[in-house]
């Protein structure tokens, strides 16, 4: 069977705009937030839970190891004073500019299996807020950041039991500047 050119070519259009006039008919369309660029993190929106209780709250699941705590901060209204306690970095000069994904190196040296990061503070932001979050076995919290947890959050005795046998001991550890924002990365470049 052969097929006019003409005939391929509406056949590609309707597929092309079909394919678009579907995807927004279901809602799965997005033309906003998202990305991995390197622009800045407060232009994206991490997704809201959809149904229940918390309908309308943004989804920690949906924080991204480029969002930085200053996004976070403002988001799910955490003092950024205490995502810096949270996660031992007093010592960061710019705080709001500090990325998740930075916590995987700032805290490469633990003993293996143990991991901070971006999961690390999903986690945080959950039980800090009271948004549920599915917890991970893999998933570690700095000593602190439990701290806080207990004293401020509203904990259920599992998430108790978690943190408990998750929280790692970050005393001496020194985080350096080196690990900050891009920004700091090409300063510390051009010195």
């Amino acid at each position: 069977m052969k097929i006019n050119n003409w005939l391929m070519g509406l056949l590609v259009l309707v597929l092309i705009f079909g394919g678009i006039g579907g995807s927004i008919a279901f809602n799965l369309w997005n033309t906003e937030g998202g990305g991995s660029g390197q622009g800045s993190g407060d232009s994206r929106v991490p997704v809201t839970f959809k149904v229940g209780e918390f309908a309308g709250e943004y989804n920690p699941a949906d924080i991204r190891g480029s969002y930085s705590f200053g996004h976070i901060s403002e988001l799910w209204e955490i003092p950024l004073t205490e995502l810096g306690t949270a996660f031992g970095l007093g010592a960061i000069e710019n705080l709001a500019d500090f990325r998740c994904n930075d916590l995987e190196a700032a805290y490469a040296n633990l003993e293996e299996d143990v991991e901070i990061g971006t999961d690390s503070v999903r986690v945080f932001v959950a039980l800090y807020t009271g948004l549920p979050y599915l917890l991970s076995d893999t998933t570690y919290l700095p000593q602190p950041a439990v701290d806080i947890l207990k004293a401020k959050a509203k904990l259920v005795e599992e998430q108790i039991v978690f943190l408990d046998s998750h929280s790692v001991d970050i005393t001496g550890i020194q985080i350096g500047v080196s690990v900050t924002s891009p920004k700091s990365q090409q300063n510390m470049k051009h010195q």
